[in-house]
């Protein structure tokens, strides 16, 4: 996409996402630091469904802001009568199983050595179909089985080299069935 505008080598290939090579990862940072920002960047506070307790917000304290690059916007459509309305959604109420809408940007950001690397980077999330997931979850029935896990734990002596020791821990698992 953005080949010819570099001397062949410099673009990392792009590639797609882990699973089977069929998806595309596609992210946004919460913020970015303060240094790497144009001048004049404005603040965007979060939100109280993004940050309810403060934390991400507090984070400016220590050299990060939050600027209109940073920003997505969730929502969903709704259809009122014979029309379709976009709403405003709140981030956690996307579940596994929904069908939405991804609207992202290509960007290209510098690397170390004169190479550069391209990235997907996620704008609006649109919620279009939940039924799918709520079929499943109800023709689903969940049973929750423990496991005990024993593994061997890494520890490190007092120079930091990290040896395996002979104490296992035990861990318990919970895990559904379908």
């Amino acid at each position: 996409m953005f080949n010819r505008s570099f001397v062949e080598g410099q673009l990392q290939e792009w590639g797609t996402g882990d699973i089977d090579k069929k998806t595309i990862d596609i992210a946004n940072r919460y913020m970015t630091k303060i240094d790497k920002v144009q001048p004049g960047a404005v603040h965007i506070p979060f939100d109280q469904h993004m940050d309810p307790k403060g934390a991400l917000e507090s984070m400016t304290k220590s050299g990060f802001i939050r600027t209109e690059d940073n920003v997505v916007n969730y929502m969903a459509k709704k259809m009122v009568g014979d029309k379709t309305r976009i709403e405003q959604m709140a981030p956690y109420a996307f579940r596994i199983g929904d069908i939405v809408e991804a609207e992202m940007s290509f960007v290209v950001i510098p690397l170390k050595g004169q190479t550069f690397k391209m990235l997907a980077v996620l704008r609006s999330l649109i919620h279009l179909d939940g039924s799918f997931r709520q079929r499943n979850n109800t023709n689903k029935v969940n049973k929750v089985q423990t496991i005990n896990l024993k593994r061997k734990v890494t520890m490190c002596d007092d120079e930091g080299d990290a040896k395996r020791k002979g104490v296992e821990q035990e861990t318990q698992m919970q895990t559904e069935e379908d």
